[in-house]
């Protein structure tokens, strides 16, 4: 038969095994008769920090000619860790990827996660299928969420104790009063131990809340008396505590000494310090007199940053608006009872700093599509504005393996198989920068195109 010949007397045939969707034999024929369906679900799907959760997920497929599948079932945390992994082709069943033997396949995995931080947990299933698809390659997953709340109740129970006065000679006695508050474990322990100055043995104990009168020894050491309160669970470990100190001055000391002791004080607190721009931060102001000789403070007044002072009532919250240092100025008058209204009461003053953390913003660098063999690089960025934040540590997360580096540090990995590649990051903050978390996304690995080349007899 004479015609043309194609190249001379050769004929070329290059054939592309990854695109599953042409035929050599028979022409152009569409092949996507994998199917499948994923499920999962979260029982409950909200609850306390510290409580448990339940994830069931869920695979079936059938109609695979050729190629492979598997799944990848996984919890991820608030702080973008991973609370559970795993794939069906390494560390759960079949610990390895499915093939057209194994149709039709029908599994159920579950798992219990115990949340431990306050947020959402998203549990996943992810399906890769390398082969019998429309694309020659597919990938799909479910989702499902619990969210992990603080106690409704308060977080912990507290104990409050207080002296009056804060100065005496030996002989003299002091008040003592011991309050609890908030939630407290069952059947809980209460004790006071009284402590002289620079000893670690208790010189009297008091059993559970109320006032207590505890008289100085005439002849007991002078100096800085401490006065510990405790509450203690079932198993006799420490649930909470207090201290407070009184002074016993010895009897040789000068009148002018007992009054400089027994002056007032006041100070302040903010919590959280640090705190995040945009963040709550409570103000509490406390104090500490002699009720034998003065009134409460009234007023008590507070100084933030470059504001005027205000009346405040002792609590209250405030919202700061730039980062940096935030000094907090407190001053209370504290009038005398042997001469009230008179003015000769006192005025104290004291100060805090409040340090506010500035935002900052994490970035992740990553190609979004490898072929297996490939080096993935993968690089943690720390910015604040416009300026790299450099010797900040990042955790970079992989998977199910995690990584510490350095602010625009770089790791490496291969790409050993087809499938997708989970990559997310965490800073944790500090002193003067705020925690940034990525949740990054998916590295998607290919299996690399092979050509193969025929060529045909010289005709």
């Amino acid at each position: 038969m004479k015609g043309s010949k194609l190249y001379g007397s050769h004929a070329i045939l290059i054939l592309l095994p990854i695109l599953l969707a042409f035929g050599v034999s028979s022409g152009l024929r569409v092949i996507a008769k994998a199917s499948y369906t994923i499920s999962i679900s979260v029982s409950p799907s909200s609850g306390d920090v510290g409580d448990s959760f339940t994830v069931t997920a869920s695979v079936s497929i059938s109609g695979l000619d050729s190629g492979t599948a598997y799944v990848v079932m996984k919890t991820i945390a608030p702080d973008g860790s991973y609370s559970y992994y795993a794939s069906s082709a390494q560390n759960a069943p079949p610990y390895r990827q499915w093939v057209p033997d194994d149709m039709p396949v029908s599994m159920t995995y579950s798992w219990t996660v115990t949340a431990d931080k306050e947020g959402i947990y998203t549990s996943v299933i992810e399906i890769t299928i390398d082969g019998d698809v429309a694309g020659g390659f597919l990938k799909d997953s479910r989702s499902a969420t619990f969210e992990a709340s603080s106690p409704t109740s308060p977080p912990s129970g507290s104990i409050d104790v207080s002296v009056s006065p804060i100065s005496v000679q030996k002989g003299e006695s002091v008040t003592i009063s011991v309050k609890t508050d908030g939630y407290l474990p069952p059947n809980p322990s209460v004790y006071t131990y009284v402590y002289p100055p620079s000893s670690s043995d208790p010189i009297r104990t008091y059993a559970g809340t109320g006032t207590f009168t505890f008289t100085v020894p005439s002849d007991g050491p002078a100096g800085t008396w401490r006065i510990s309160g405790v509450i203690k669970d079932q198993s006799n470990n420490i649930f909470a505590s207090d201290t407070e100190t009184f002074t016993v001055i010895d009897s040789t000391s000068s009148s002018s000494s007992h009054q400089t002791t027994s002056l007032p004080s006041i100070w302040v607190t903010a919590t959280p310090n640090p705190a995040d721009l945009g963040e709550t931060v409570l103000i509490e102001v406390h104090y500490r007199y002699d009720w034998n000789k003065y009134y409460l403070p009234n007023p008590i007044q507070i100084k933030i940053g470059s504001s005027d002072w205000v009346n405040s009532a002792g609590k209250f919250e405030f919202t700061p608006t730039f980062s940096g240092t935030i000094s907090i100025g407190v001053r209370g008058y504290f009038d005398r009872r042997d001469l009230p209204g008179s003015g000769f009461g006192t005025w104290v003053s004291n100060s805090t700093t409040l340090l506010v953390r500035k935002a900052v913003k994490l970035l992740l660098d990553y190609p979004k599509k490898v072929h297996v063999g490939d080096l993935i690089n993968i690089t943690a960025k720390l910015m604040c504005g416009d300026g790299l934040l450099k010797d900040r540590q990042i955790r970079v997360f992989v998977d199910e393996g995690e990584f510490h580096v350095k602010s625009g540090q770089s790791i490496t990995i291969l790409a050993e198989r087809p499938g997708t590649i989970d990559i997310s990051a965490l800073f944790e903050g500090d002193q003067e920068y705020s925690p940034a978390q990525n949740g990054g996304g998916l590295i998607e690995v290919w299996t690399k195109p092979v050509l193969k080349v025929t060529i045909g007899a010289a005709g």
